[in-house]
């Protein structure tokens, strides 16, 4: 009886042990996928990103864009277990070849995006993209019961991408600047944009500016001098938060790139390898022309004509981005902002200027620079505390500032 007993534990162990065999390639998956998680979505998105700038990116991004050479990554037996560890080499870079659309061109998706202002990355070619470091859009609200007055802050761009395009050129441009340059992309639609206070009841220092607007933006590859050239014409009619405001005119920007051979003009792309610093800078020239029949809450001449030519200059940075050794709360989540703005008036004859610096700590939120961080956040969009300082003349309601001030943000 013993040794049957014996005899059938061994039988049921020899067939578990096949059983095992047989299915372990799926477990291994199974249990593969499950560790993924959401570091992997991140990091997957990060690629995605990069790859519709059409430059080099990380060998680890193989598996999810299609990479026309790729020596570093050879998969074994057709297995994804021959995938490359998540953390990139800073050397090991390879050229995007995007799957090309049909015919000319192809058209996108519409998108939503938020921001501060005009000057916060708004694109209407590119959705949102992780690399990006963001200000976004801030709102505050104030009850003085002892006062019994309220009151409502808002700096805000709401944009809709009713319809872009790609050409299918950009299989081949967008990562040299050897010329010649052709139009790559090109989006338009509205906007809405709010800048200012709104108080109960109204207080004599209240001022606002309220602007609806139509966007078009083209987007050049492969330019002559720089990688890639952005330009948008933005006709817009503002007024106030009481209505009271009659202005009109259309605000022009134009933004080059150049984010090859560690120059980062316009954006970065080691932003998915571990470093103290991420940053980049961005460089923009402006001309906003406009006339004021009434100036309402703002302090504009009334009856008057502007032509504000000039430029933005920015640095923006990400500390311990991608580095888990910080941990979760440090890692990729402090973000600097310090920027430049001079403009000159051709009517008037005189300038006018604005410096401004913010440091973001991320609540939340889609961002590459957290694609390698430990337990990254998710999600479209972000949201962040600020703390920011403003000095100098605020081009859309021509206030002069000196202001410290703590807000609670969102970008999408």
């Amino acid at each position: 009886m013993h040794g049957r007993f014996l005899i059938l534990i061994g039988a049921l162990a020899a067939t578990s042990m096949t059983s095992a065999a047989l299915a372990g390639p799926e477990e291994n998956n199974s249990r593969r996928q499950r560790r993924t998680g959401e570091r992997d979505v991140e990091f997957i998105a990060a690629c995605k990103v990069l790859a519709k700038r059409n430059v080099v990116l990380p060998t680890e991004c193989a598996e999810f864009v299609p990479i026309a050479t790729l020596p570093q990554v050879k998969p074994k037996n057709g297995s994804r277990d021959a995938r490359a560890p998540v953390v990139p080499a800073p050397a090991a870079v390879a050229k995007v070849t995007p799957v090309p659309p049909a015919g000319d061109g192809a058209r996108g998706d519409p998108f939503l995006m938020l921001r501060q202002d005009q000057y916060d990355q708004v694109s209407y070619v590119f959705p949102y993209e992780g690399y990006q470091v963001l200000q976004g859009a801030s709102f505050s609200y104030s009850d003085d019961f002892k006062a019994k007055s309220q009151s409502v802050s808002v700096k805000a761009f709401a944009g809709y991408s009713a319809y872009n395009w790609e050409a299918t050129r950009t299989e081949t441009g967008c990562a040299s600047n050897r010329g010649p340059g052709f139009l790559a992309r090109y989006g338009f639609g509205p906007f809405l944009q709010a800048n200012g206070t709104w108080s109960q009841p109204m207080s004599a220092s209240e001022r606002s500016a309220l602007r609806v607007g139509f966007d078009a933006e083209t987007y050049f590859c492969d330019t002559a001098v720089f990688q890639q050239q952005d330009l948008q014409f933005l006709p817009y009619a503002q007024t106030d938060f009481r209505g009271r405001g009659s202005i009109g005119g259309f605000d022009a920007l134009w933004e080059p790139y150049y984010i090859n051979d560690g120059i980062n003009l316009g954006g970065r792309l080691d932003v998915l390898t571990p470093k103290t610093v991420g940053y980049y800078f961005r460089v923009m020239g402006e001309a906003n022309v406009f006339r004021v029949n009434d100036p309402g809450l703002t302090n504009f001449l009334p009856h008057s004509n502007y032509a504000l030519i000039g430029g933005n200059a920015e640095l923006r940075a990400v500390l311990f981005e991608n580095d888990p050794s910080v941990g979760a709360a440090l890692c990729g989540t402090i973000s600097f902002i310090g920027s430049t703005k001079y403009l000159w008036d051709a009517v008037s004859q005189k300038p006018i200027y604005q410096l401004g610096a913010e440091v973001d700590y991320r609540l939340g939120g889609k961002s590459a620079s957290t694609a390698n961080c430990p337990n990254p956040s998710i999600g479209n969009g972000s949201t962040s505390i600020a703390l920011s300082y403003s000095k100098g003349t605020d081009p859309m309601t021509f206030v002069k500032q000196d202001v410290y001030k703590a807000s609670l943000k969102f970008a999408y």
